[in-house]
């Protein structure tokens, strides 16, 4: 199959986000804003410059194309990233369709305990999940955007919204916040997404409670969290928002907080380095 990489660098980004389930904020002459993908925050502060096609966020100071844009909401590799993109039909979106989008709150439809939907277990498949061995940690979320139906992984958290997956969506139904598993041990394993956590429970033991951040940006409020305990087990991505979380929060924590990245030194993330080692048994 031939890809053209220009052709698909010139894929609107606000189609792609719209598509995607993402509402628009607010339009400028030269700017369409959108809630960040990448992380939680109460003032739209992603911008999608028309003219050039490329986009910001402002609040992380990530910013590209449309490639690194799908990378990045899918956490997949460039070469996925432009497949996946060269597959889709994001057709333009008259500029008067788009300027009477408005803001919409996903309606939630069903929650379903355990994973049964065929697509989802796909999906958890190319993530070299193992549905048997996370068994009450993730269900199924039915939901309502812009009046189309859609689905996803539901994970929930402590306020009791759920963060939502699927293989084209990645967001949050109810108020974001951060999940933590209780089991009674003195030291507590952080992670920055579930998934990184039901990557590394599908195939192998963890021995300490859990905290998922569902967003770095929620670390600060985690912190009175991780000083209930002796240890912290640090297990966060290797980018420059990792790097800032992890350093946040060993300089703030009263707990020995451990670094544990080494692990999968040379990956972005638990996920990208389970499914490597784990490649031929997924």
């Amino acid at each position: 199959m031939t890809i053209d990489l220009d052709k698909i660098k010139s894929i609107p980004i606000e189609n792609f986000m719209v598509n995607l389930g993402y509402s628009i904020k607010s339009i400028t002459t030269s700017n369409i804003f959108f809630d960040s993908p990448l992380r939680s925050e109460k003032t739209a502060s992603f911008s999608v410059w028309k003219k050039n096609n490329l986009w910001k966020d402002f609040g992380s100071g990530e910013g590209g194309d449309i490639i690194e844009l799908a990378q990045k909401i899918w956490n997949i590799t460039f070469q996925e990233a432009i497949e996946r993109l060269n597959k889709q039909n994001y057709s333009p979106i008259p500029l008067a369709q788009i300027t009477k989008h408005k803001k919409s709150e996903l309606q939630l439809k069903k929650l379903v305990d355990t994973v049964q939907n065929k697509a989802l277990l796909q999906y958890m498949k190319e993530r070299n999940l193992q549905p048997n061995k996370i068994t009450g940690l993730v269900g199924e979320i039915y939901y309502l955007n812009n009046e189309k139906n859609y689905f996803g992984l539901a994970f929930k958290n402590d306020l009791g919204g759920y963060e939502i997956r699927n293989k084209y969506f990645k967001g949050c139904y109810g108020t974001k916040h951060f999940t933590t598993i209780k089991k009674g041990f003195d030291s507590i394993t952080v992670f920055e997404g579930f998934i990184d956590l039901l990557s590394l429970l599908s195939w192998e033991d963890l021995k300490s409670d859990i905290l998922v951040l569902n967003s770095c940006a929620i670390a600060p409020k985690s912190i009175p969290i991780i000083n209930q305990y002796q240890k912290a087990y640090l297990m966060l991505d290797n980018d420059k928002s990792g790097n800032h979380t992890t350093d946040l929060i060993i300089n703030q924590t009263t707990a020995k907080a451990i670094d544990l990245r080494y692990l999968y030194q040379g990956f972005k993330d638990i996920n990208d380095w389970i499914k490597t080692k784990y490649q031929n048994n997924g």
